[in-house]
């Protein structure tokens, strides 16, 4: 591993803790929030969390499809590379 390598991992290293520092303190209000509703009431509660859990679910599609594109373009590149090295043989 060079030097430089070793930069840019020291680098994003520093950036990943800082948008960690960042997320925490919402994350833990979410959680306080959620668990405020439902010591208010328990009906209001289960019914926020399940639509926040099926909102998560939909913005998660884009992200979603586009893994699941890459891992195909992945296995058709690897069938396609065996493929041809099976033909040269």
């Amino acid at each position: 591993m060079t030097l430089n390598q070793i930069n840019h991992l020291n680098t994003d290293l520093m950036m990943a803790s800082v948008a960690i520092a960042a997320v925490v303190p919402f994350e833990l209000f979410l959680f306080a929030s959620g668990a405020a509703v439902f010591a208010i009431d328990y009906r209001i509660g289960v019914s926020a969390l399940f639509t926040l859990s099926l909102v998560h679910v939909f913005l998660e599609f884009p992200l979603n499809h586009r893994t699941f594109a890459a891992i195909g373009g992945a296995l058709v590149g690897a069938v396609r590379s065996a493929a041809s090295s099976k033909s040269c043989a």
